[in-house]
Parts: structure tokens; C-alpha cells; sequence
């Protein structure tokens, strides 16, 4: 019997690739670079439909679920969480990749650091647009029933975070 697969880890992962044919991590290396800024626009649109779904929440409208606002705030929050765990894991993961083609002698390694800079430069400038380091969460005050802004800090994820993120 067998367990159900989680992400490879980086170690494992690293040792993978040093059996595997150079073209294959070369063809990797942008697939890879497109499901990474895949998570952080999917990462943003979720950011910004919780700043919707928070005006809501402030200032309820009698014809929508509460409830629902709620629980649907919360899975954007907790998805935001694990996009930001899957793309860490990914982003190493490609590291590891140019690393491997620096170590085969196809990569200069100048080219690697200005390749990676660019890279997560970008993509760090796409996440900045709407970073929060803060997830928000609501909970509800039983003395009064009226909804307060209280914020939980990210964990980065636990063991079991689907490798390929949650993408819209």
C-alpha cells in the first residue's frame, strides 16, 4: 500500500535531477517559471477579492450570507498561504535546476545569478503589488455579535501542501 504523495522534497529532488537528461531540465526550467507567476497572479486576484469580500463584512448587506463571506474569506486566506508555500518550494526547486546546468557545464554562472535576479526580481515585483504579510481572518465577538479585523500570521505551510498550488 501506498501513501499519498506530497511535494519532493528539495533533497530528493536534487538527486532526481542529476540522472536526468539536460534537455528535460532545460525544458523544466520554464514550465516551472510559468506555474510560479501562475500562484502569485492567482495569489493577487485572491487578494483582491478579499478587500472585497472585507468591505462586505464591514458594512454587511442584509441580503448576503455572513456565513458564507466568512468561510469564504477564510479559504482565500488559507490558499494564499499555500500558493506562498508551493511557490518558496518551486522557486528552490528552479534554483536547483540552474545549479544542475551550471554543474553540467551548460550554464554559465554569471548567467544563472542574472537569469535568477531578473527572474524572482520580477516575480517579486508582482507580488509586492498586493503582499500581505498579515493574513486576515474574522471572528466573531460573542458579547456583541458584531465582527472585528483580526489578523493571524502566516506559518508557511505544513508538510502537506499540494505541490501544485491552487490556481483560479
Amino acid at each position: 500500500m501506498t501513501e499519498a504523495s506530497g511535494p519532493l522534497p528539495l533533497a530528493t529532488f536534487i538527486e532526481a535531477i542529476k540522472d536526468a537528461p539536460t534537455d528535460f531540465l532545460q525544458e523544466s526550467q520554464p514550465e516551472l517559471r510559468r506555474s510560479i507567476a501562475f500562484l502569485i497572479r492567482t495569489n493577487n486576484e485572491l487578494l483582491e477579492e478579499i478587500e472585497s469580500l472585507s468591505a462586505k463584512l464591514i458594512s454587511p448587506d442584509p441580503k448576503e450570507s455572513q456565513s458564507e463571506l466568512e468561510e469564504t474569506y477564510k479559504l482565500y486566506s488559507l490558499t494564499i498561504v499555500e500558493n506562498r508555500e508551493v511557490i518558496k518550494n518551486k522557486r528552490e526547486k528552479y534554483i536547483a535546476l540552474n545549479d544542475e546546468l551550471v554543474s553540467r557545464g551548460q550554464l554559465n554562472p554569471e548567467d544563472k545569478v542574472k537569469d535568477e535576479k531578473n527572474f524572482f526580481g520580477s516575480l517579486d515585483d508582482m507580488e509586492n503589488k498586493a503582499s500581505v504579510e498579515l493574513v486576515p481572518t474574522i471572528k466573531k465577538d460573542k458579547r456583541d455579535n458584531e465582527k472585528e479585523d483580526n489578523t493571524e500570521t502566516k506559518d508557511g505551510g505544513d508538510n502537506n501542501t499540494n505541490e501544485e498550488g491552487v490556481y483560479l
